[in-house]
């Protein structure tokens, strides 16, 4: 297997088993060895792919602006890709595969893996997310080398917070 392979495997399993919630999100700040990076993100411009809605194999890509501290601190860039949908009493539940590419101004931090996502069954009510954590993977400029995770949450009004938590 070769060592990019090994890699991307390696940072997958470990980003499965990795779950955040709002209590443990708030947390990852404390840990020593960390510095942390709160981005707020801009609607995205979403680009949908086939086979359509909820249905496993749908690719989203998008882009959107990001501020740091109420001022423009680069863009972020990702995909998502359904793997997985089963049904739920309440609605459904998503398990998409995500990338996350944040361009920040000394340089890119790059993100992976999976998240769930509950979709409920009430139309144009927009709904606080729980918080979905992934690995990151590596990145450039300053960031070369990165590792540790991002948690983001998707705000009421369409926004989103990332918060990296990256080793130093």
């Amino acid at each position: 297997m070769s060592t990019a392979l090994t890699t991307f495997a390696a940072a997958l399993a470990v980003s499965a088993v990795i779950t955040a919630t709002p209590a443990t999100a708030g947390s990852v700040g404390q840990v020593a060895g960390y510095s942390i990076v709160k981005l707020d993100q801009a609607p995205p411009s979403v680009e949908h792919v086939q086979p359509g809605p909820d249905r496993p194999g749908r690719t989203t890509y998008y882009e959107a602006e990001l501020a740091r501290s109420g001022k423009p601190y680069g863009q972020i860039h990702g995909s998502a890709v359904i793997t997985d949908v089963t049904p739920d009493p309440s609605g459904l539940e998503e398990l998409r595969l995500r990338t996350l590419v944040f361009d920040l101004p000394d340089g890119q931090v790059i993100a992976i893996g999976t998240s769930k996502y509950e979709l409920l069954l009430v139309e144009n009510v927009p709904a606080l997310r729980t918080a979905a954590t992934i690995a990151i993977v590596g990145g450039t400029g300053i960031y070369a080398a990165a590792r540790g995770q991002v948690t983001t949450v998707r705000k009421t009004d369409g926004t989103y917070e990332h918060v990296l938590s990256i080793l130093r």
